[in-house]
């Protein structure tokens, strides 16, 4: 009985103050960031990613159960063929948006995320490469660390080759992070960000010197250069060291990149850069990080500088706004998430996925610890497990989906978004007044709620995790309770 009582003491102190407040064209156009773990205020690795994809896009959020095959397994992948795979997989939580190539994110039970920027290469390879959407799937699927990781990740693409024209994977754990570039075919290079720096990559390659031989820090194709001149792609004598973003990216003075990459160089580690310079793998920060800055910096519209777009007429998100010059938020931002990886608290609570269903800065960032028992019910209407061929079935033809999609949180997010876009900036103010005080509340509430879920963790691990799932689903209420409100009151009027 005492113990009961204890627990809706615990329950009034962290969730009434949240439940009062809420009563109160396809481009695959990413962003990503990430914090080693002494540039953060907490000593976590932070890895921050907006997922940009133009078209009819929605959103899943699922937890997939972890399974074990005493039989060779085969994965399916787009192109009809199959390859043999590992038969153990772990659990993971997948953010899925059904029908696109290169739009999903994955954070598995060891704490390895992976998300993906598009960058075009010059390597056309021709011919070469039958792997692409599947590939982070079956790499996160059987991590247990980033460094793992990117190495599954190098291998698959050697031995099966890369089926689009180039990409960077941001792969990171609670000890490290890594961008992983890979061009079409079967070449790729890997850079460590140094725990005491921030990496920063929009759509075309970040990663310059290489020296192999540094296996910490470098990890790679060990004919990376020599495919490239091969290929035309360098000359020694003429071009000087070997910088591969500069031998291998499509354009690194696209100002649709450069101006946002810049606007986020900015915000972390003040104002060292201008617009036209060739930006650096890494920065130290100019403070320590934290998840609130990654949240403002995924929300950016240049607010502050004199590219800000708030001093245009209409909404800062679209294209007509802001012509070549785009902002790292932008209206075909999917989600965002701001993944909290840390080695020092116990297993439920040390992966934080902070996550923006939509828009980031037309909703707020959730904090969908990974220990949690369940997920909304409106998170999404696809039901794991599937098997490989299903996976790629069910993705690419979702008509049970579509057809249900209404349904999901994602989209009434999707025409919340719409109608503050139609006159966004005083809208935005309003929606500001419901979302804002919710969320400072959550940042506020998070080192007690943590600090008081490790207490009782040690005393009664089942119980912690009731907690756990009772302080999150109590938060999503209040956040559906200011979403209703919304809609009745406000986008009705």
């Amino acid at each position: 009985m005492k113990r009961k009582i204890f627990f809706v003491f615990l329950l009034l102190i962290f969730i009434f103050p949240l439940y009062s407040i809420s009563n109160k064209t396809c481009m695959c156009n990413c962003f990503t960031i990430i914090a080693g773990k002494n540039a953060t205020a907490d000593g976590s690795v932070i890895l921050a990613h907006n997922e940009d994809d133009g078209g009819d896009a929605y959103l899943n959020i699922m937890r997939v159960n972890a399974k074990k095959f005493n039989a060779p397994l085969y994965s399916y992948l787009k192109s009809g063929e199959k390859i043999q795979v590992s038969p153990s997989t772990q659990e993971l939580i997948w953010f899925e948006l059904p029908g696109f190539n290169f739009a999903d994110s994955f954070i598995n039970k060891s704490g390895v995320v992976i998300v993906s920027n598009g960058c075009m290469s010059k390597e056309k390879a021709q011919g070469e490469g039958i792997i692409g959407y599947m590939l982070r799937r079956l790499v996160v699927e059987r991590a247990h660390t980033a460094r793992e990781a990117v190495l599954l990740l190098g291998k698959f693409v050697e031995e099966y080759g890369y089926n689009s024209s180039g990409r960077t994977y941001s792969i990171a754990d609670k000890n490290e992070g890594w961008m992983v570039a890979v061009v079409k075919g079967k070449h790729w290079v890997a850079e460590r960000v140094d725990d005491d720096k921030v990496a920063i990559i929009p759509n075309h390659y970040n990663i310059h010197k290489i020296n192999l031989k540094n296996t910490r820090k470098y990890l790679g194709s060990k004919d990376i250069i020599k495919f490239a001149i091969e290929k035309g792609l360098y000359n020694p004598e003429k071009d000087g060291a070997f910088d591969f973003a500069k031998v291998y990216a499509h354009n690194l003075k696209n100002t649709y990149n450069t101006y946002r990459q810049w606007s986020a160089l900015r915000l972390i580690g003040g104002n060292k850069f201008q617009v036209e310079d060739i930006y650096p793998f890494e920065i130290k920060p100019a403070r320590k990080v934290t998840p609130a800055l990654l949240m403002r910096v995924l929300r950016d519209h240049f607010e502050g500088t004199k590219y800000d777009l708030s001093k245009k007429e209409t909404s800062p998100n679209n294209p007509s706004t802001y012509g070549n010059k785009r902002p790292i938020c932008v209206k075909t931002t999917r989600y965002s998430i701001v993944a909290q990886l840390r080695a020092n608290l116990p297993a439920p609570i040390s992966t934080l996925i902070w996550v923006s269903i939509g828009k980031p800065d037309t909703s707020v960032f959730l904090p969908l610890y990974y220990g949690l028992k369940s997920f909304p019910e409106d998170f999404s209407r696809k039901k794991p497990p599937l098997t490989y061929e299903e996976i790629i079935e069910k993705h690419y033809f979702p008509t049970k989906s579509f057809i249900l999609r209404n349904k999901l949180i994602y989209s009434r997010i999707h025409l919340l978004e719409n109608f503050v876009e139609k006159d966004y900036y005083n809208r935005i103010k309003v929606l500001k007044k419901y979302f804002s005080p919710l969320e400072d509340s959550i940042l506020k509430t998070q080192k007690s709620f943590e600090s008081t879920f490790v207490l009782l963790y040690g005393k009664d691990q089942k119980l912690a995790k009731n907690f756990l799932d009772f302080y999150f689903h109590g938060i999503y209420s209040s956040f559906e309770k200011s979403l209703k409100k919304i809609e009745k009151t406000f986008i009705k009027n």
